[in-house]
């Protein structure tokens, strides 16, 4: 089980939203709206956590907006839950020394794994492109540094370990999909540019923008590539999709 909810926040008069308030969230959601035990069941996951979060300003709806996103049916009863009780209150930011409120629910996507890959797997024809939107900073770390732009590689390799860590059944099992699709994929356009992404002891620049990708293999690396394209909208991209960074919108043609 998938899902994805958008919260309308309202902050402080004359208060800026950034996207580094992601982590400052996390600190809300895990202190305010979940009891201790789930906190704890979570931060139990290490790196590949069944959750993601992120705040971003929605140009289209001109709102500001929390997503939280889950990524199995317990984690969805045990954070997206409690998350729904407390809308219409307000919850005190201590890092940032104000009250931000939680007016509404502004939308609420559910989907499942099944679903996502009879999608991609049944349709008549496999895409030829996918583009994404990264609403909040992206990055990826290889050899202890972080990278300031996409790497294909990378890419398509965070999101087939989330589908394996999560997916109930369709394992993909291959160790070279991520390579072999990496090699059969093309970014020929983007619109990216390097942003910082603040956490309590550091910053982290990352990229932040649009990407297009032309899918240049055969029929059925085209939809395995799809299908983790499918997933990035609720896994995130790339590392600390947990604290606010690699929240994507993906779109397939």
């Amino acid at each position: 089980m998938l899902r994805s909810v958008d919260i309308e926040l309202k902050l402080p008069e004359g208060t800026k939203l950034h996207s580094s308030m992601g982590s400052v969230m996390h600190g809300a959601l895990m202190c305010d709206i979940v009891d201790r035990e789930t906190a704890d069941w979570l931060h139990d996951f290490s790196t590949l956590r069944p959750y993601s979060q992120s705040v971003f300003w929605d140009k289209e709806r001109s709102l500001p907006i929390w997503r939280v996103c889950t990524l199995t049916k317990q984690a969805e009863e045990r954070v997206v839950e409690p998350l729904l009780n407390s809308l219409g209150k307000s919850i005190f930011l201590q890092q940032k020394g104000y009250d931000i409120e939680l007016v509404k629910l502004a939308a609420d996507d559910r989907a499942d794994y099944g679903r996502l890959a009879d999608e991609v797997f049944l349709a008549d024809n496999s895409p030829r492109e996918f583009s994404l939107r990264f609403l909040t900073t992206g990055s990826f770390k290889h050899d202890g540094s972080y990278m300031v732009f996409p790497d294909l590689r990378m890419l398509y390799g965070s999101l087939q370990m989330k589908w394996n860590a999560f997916s109930p059944s369709n394992k993909l099992e291959d160790r070279e999909l991520a390579s072999f699709l990496a090699d059969t994929s093309n970014m020929y356009r983007y619109r990216l540019s390097s942003q910082p992404f603040s956490l309590e002891s550091q910053t982290i620049y990352g990229f932040a923008g649009e990407m297009s990708v032309r899918l240049q293999g055969n029929d059925m690396s085209r939809r395995l590539a799809a299908l983790l394209v499918k997933l990035a909208p609720y896994t995130g991209i790339g590392i600390k999709t947990a604290l606010g960074m690699g929240a994507v919108r993906s779109t397939m043609r």
